[in-house]
Parts: structure tokens; sequence; C-alpha cells
């Protein structure tokens, strides 16, 4: 089963580059919400024989996930924006597909299978490092067809072989923390400084906020408690920043299809308090390949829905709106308190000690400053939620034993 768990992590790392790279039958692309099923009943299975969950944090989170499908059917039955079950049943899917795979990985424990690969990986983590770096410089140069065709700041943003630069953002910040997971005496610190280089050639903010912010809480852990204020303040204020900044940009950009999206969102949530439109109607290419009767009032410029599945794709541009139009306030509260959990189990705690998880607060991070102009968690849900499981197990005792064995 060894080369099965080392695959599943490549993959997660690699499946960008496979699915736009290569005409696999079209059911390859449903991977991450197949996989998510079958681990979703296996989870069950082994919660049924046991009786109970490994860990409280987990049960805390699968019941606001729980209360967020609740609000979505709810808003589903009373408002009737779509009367298509397949929309609703794949965005159910969709929406599920970070937690409860993060979920399902810990509480079967084949999170510490991953993590016993993860740490054998080390050496293809490096030499992949390399290799990103090398194409980004070359493609500055000499046109490799690994560059976007728009322009930023005079440059072609560099892609690899990802279809898209967030694809690329999204592999380095998970081989980021995942090195950082398998890190002994910082042996990985040239490697962090080249990745970071080439997220810079990506020309993506949020790759290049949370790659300051990775450099900061990694080389500052040592400060003394005294300055533990400037520590997290510092890491706060960043991610706050990039936060601000991204919102501000997109309100600012009148008739774009983001900036209609946000606004669309706030109509929902005053029309459809204090639950939402529901599933499948509002801010996912589900909700215009099936044609949700909430664009009939709230109108997103750019997108034709009878001719263009990439028009369509414009839907998915952010993730907040999402939220907060099919769920409203209540789910929308719900789901950032989810995410706010899993950063405080991040951050750790005296009373339980727990010591920070630098790997587990850069993942959850990026998803906060992700959702302002992508849907991370439906498109990039399932390879975040393999990555978190594997991160979580980063400062538990758990794993000890196993990391004991490898090295001898």
């Amino acid at each position: 089963m060894r080369i099965v768990y080392s695959l599943l992590i490549i993959w997660a790392l690699f499946n960008g580059i496979f699915i736009s790279k290569f005409n696999f039958p079209r059911i390859v692309g449903y991977w991450d919400e197949l996989f998510t099923i079958f681990l979703l009943f296996y989870f069950l299975l082994r919660i049924g024989k046991r009786g109970r969950f490994k860990n409280l944090d987990n049960k805390k989170l699968l019941i606001k996930v729980s209360m967020i499908i609740i609000i979505g059917i709810l808003g589903n039955i009373y408002y009737r924006y779509t009367n298509s079950m397949e929309a609703i049943i794949r965005d159910i899917v969709g929406f599920i597909k970070f937690p409860i795979l993060y979920v399902a990985l810990c509480e079967s424990q084949i999170n510490k299978m991953l993590y016993k690969q993860n740490y054998r990986l080390k050496r293809f983590y490096k030499a992949y490092s390399v290799i990103l770096f090398l194409f980004g410089i070359f493609s500055i140069f000499v046109n490799t067809g690994m560059n976007q065709v728009e322009y930023r700041y005079g440059f072609h943003p560099f892609m690899f072989l990802y279809g898209h630069p967030t694809g690329l953002v999204i592999a380095i910040v998970i081989l980021m923390v995942l090195m950082n997971t398998s890190e002994d005496r910082k042996e990985f610190t040239a490697y962090y400084i080249i990745n970071i280089l080439t997220l810079v050639l990506t020309f993506r903010t949020k790759g290049i906020a949370i790659a300051a912010l990775f450099l900061f809480l990694k080389f500052s852990a040592g400060w003394s408690k005294k300055l533990r204020f400037i520590y997290w303040g510092g890491a706060a204020f960043v991610v706050i920043l990039i936060l601000w900044s991204k919102l501000s940009l997109y309100m600012s950009y009148t008739g774009s299809g983001r900036q209609s999206l946000y606004e669309g969102a706030l109509t929902l949530a005053r029309m459809c308090f204090p639950i939402g439109s529901g599933f499948g109607t509002y801010g996912s290419h589900v909700s215009g390949k099936f044609y949700s009767k909430v664009y009939d009032f709230i109108y997103i410029p750019e997108v034709n829905f009878f001719t263009s599945d990439f028009s369509r794709a414009i839907l998915g541009d952010v993730g907040y709106p999402y939220y907060l139009g099919q769920f409203g306030v209540f789910g929308f509260l719900i789901m950032i308190k989810l995410l706010i959990d899993q950063l405080r189990i991040s951050i750790g705690s005296k009373k339980s000690g727990r010591k920070m998880n630098l790997s587990m607060f850069i993942l959850i991070a990026y998803c906060f400053i992700g959702l302002t102009a992508e849907s991370t968690l439906l498109n990039f849900g399932a390879e975040l939620a393999i990555a978190l499981s594997i991160t979580r197990l980063k400062e538990s005792d758990e794993v000890r034993p196993v990391v004991s064995a490898i090295r001898r």
C-alpha cells in the first residue's frame, strides 16, 4: 500500500497538470468527488464500528458542515431557485469535498500513512522545487508555452504546465507545507527560497502574500515571549491587509464579474435572510450550467449562460459570495467559524499542550485569502484536505514513533 499513499500525495500536486494536458476520460476530472464519496462511506463504517469520534475537534467540524447542508437544503425547498436535483447534489458534493475528506482522512487514520510517505518523499520535493524554478527563470527569456498570455507588470505570469497560474500557486503552497511537515533541522531553507521566487513569477498577489507570511512565521519562531505579540500581530496584519486590499480592488471594478458577484451575494443575503438561496443557485459553475433562476434578477456581466463553459467559469472566480448568497448570513458565519476553528487548532495552546503548527496555519490562511478571488475549497478542496490532514500531525505525539522508525 506504500506506493498508493505516495501516489495520492503526488496526485494532489500534479492532477492539475494531468487533467489539463492529457486527454483522460471525463470521469478522471471527477476524481475528487468520487474520492470524497468513497472515503465518506469508509469513514461512516469506521465510526459505526468504533461508536465514537477519535478527535472531538473533528466531530465539531462535522456538526458545522451538517448545519450548513441543512440551511442550504432549506433554501432550496423554500425559494426553489433551481429545479435541478442534479445541480443540488453536485453542489453538495462540491461543498463537502474539503471538510468531509479532511475529517475522513483523519478519523480513518489514513493521514498517518500519508504522513509516513510524506517523510519519504523529501528528495522528490527538493527536485521538483528546482525544476519549477529553472523552468520559471528560463520562461522569462524564451517562450516555452508555460506562461499566461496576459501581461502583469510587464511579464507573462508563469504557470508551468498547470493551465493557469493559480494551479501552480496552489501546488507550490502545498509543496512548501509538505516540506515543512517532514523537515529536520531546517534542511529545506534553500528550497523555500526558490519556491518563493517561483511564486513571484506567477504574479499572483495571494501567492506572494502567503509566501511572505510563511517566511515571516518560519524564521521568526524563535523570538522571545516578550515579542510574541509582534509575531502574531504581524501575521494577522498581513492576512487582514491582503483580504482588505483584494476586496477593495474587486469592488472598485464597477460592472466587472467579480464586483457583480459580491454585490449580488449581498442582495441575495438580504432577500433570502437568514438562510440564503440554497445549493446550486449562486456563485458556482454548477449554478450557471443548470441556470439558476437567481440570474433572472441578478445580472453578472461577462457571463453567457447558454453558449460558453469558459464564460460560466467566471461564476467561480470568488468564494465568499458563494457562501453568503447560497447559505445566507447564518451559513456564512458558520463557515467562517469552521475555518477560524482550524486556524485556532494550528496556533495551539498551553492548555491543550499543542504547539504552533505552521504548515496547518499557512494552509488555512491561504483559504481565507484565496476565497476573495476564487472558489478555493470547491476547485482545490481535495488537494487542500489531503495536505491539511498530513500537516495536522506535525506536532502530534502519534507520529513520533513513525518518524523514528523511518530514520532508523
